[in-house]
């Protein structure tokens, strides 16, 4: 995460919680193997009492009992380090609130986390906008990356650099008004500038968090079949 109004990456520390015992929500039309979303949060308060946060999101159930606890362990680290990102950088002379939500979708041998929120207070350039992904092969429940989906990852970065100078303008307006966009080094095609990333029927759903291009968070998708000839013989199902 970059630094924004005295918000910086903090590493994650143990998050004081208030335990809320996961509720299952009703099931939808299993996927991906016969797993599914079951709805859990948590919440509290900073340390200085300033600060108010929350983070609702979905652990995974399923017919596995080794790959579902490998995939929610990530999962629970996921939704605390959202907090741990946040809360000791906050601000510690306004009021602060921090609420995300996170999501589970589910592919024929994929299962994804999306967590999006907004980190808000009473200060110049606010809200702050959140983003945190993890995706999960659900046929071993390893994590899905840069490194392991692509034949050579740096090729695929490279592409995906490529593709998302050409896509962003067809989305989004350029930051400054100047008609035009400027690229710089927020396209390096590098991790830091990819780490946010889902599968969709469409193709790399990559989402931008708050400043790489600009105010807010931007989203773009990568079709399939142009980066197909790089995905690894073990993953081309995600391309499905």
């Amino acid at each position: 995460m970059r630094k924004f109004a005295g918000v910086a990456l903090a590493a994650v520390l143990a998050v004081s919680t208030t335990p809320v015992m996961p509720t299952v929500r009703v099931a939808v039309a299993e996927t991906g193997g016969g797993y599914f979303p079951i709805g859990a949060m948590i919440s509290g308060m900073s340390w200085d009492r300033l600060g108010n946060w929350i983070v609702r999101y979905e652990r995974v159930g399923g017919p596995d009992p080794a790959i579902v606890n490998a995939i929610n362990e990530v999962i629970e680290a996921e939704a605390r380090g959202q907090v741990a990102t946040y809360e000791p950088s906050a601000t510690k002379t306004q009021p602060w609130t921090l609420d995300v939500n996170g999501a589970l979708t589910f592919r024929e041998i994929t299962v994804s986390a999306l967590f999006v929120g907004q980190y808000d207070t009473d200060m110049p350039n606010m809200p702050i906008h959140t983003v945190g992904t993890r995706v999960f092969d659900n046929r071993s429940g390893i994590l899905i990356s840069w490194d392991n989906l692509f034949i050579d990852k740096k090729a695929g970065l490279a592409r995906l650099s490529e593709l998302t100078k050409t896509i962003l303008p067809t989305v989004y307006a350029p930051p400054r008004r100047v008609g035009v966009w400027q690229f710089g080094s927020e396209i390096a095609p590098v991790d830091d500038n990819f780490r946010f990333w889902i599968p969709t029927a469409g193709g790399i759903e990559l989402h931008f968090p708050d400043g790489q291009f600009g105010r807010g968070e931007a989203v773009i998708t990568v079709p399939w079949a142009a980066v197909a000839d790089l995905i690894a013989p073990e993953f081309q199902p995600i391309t499905g």
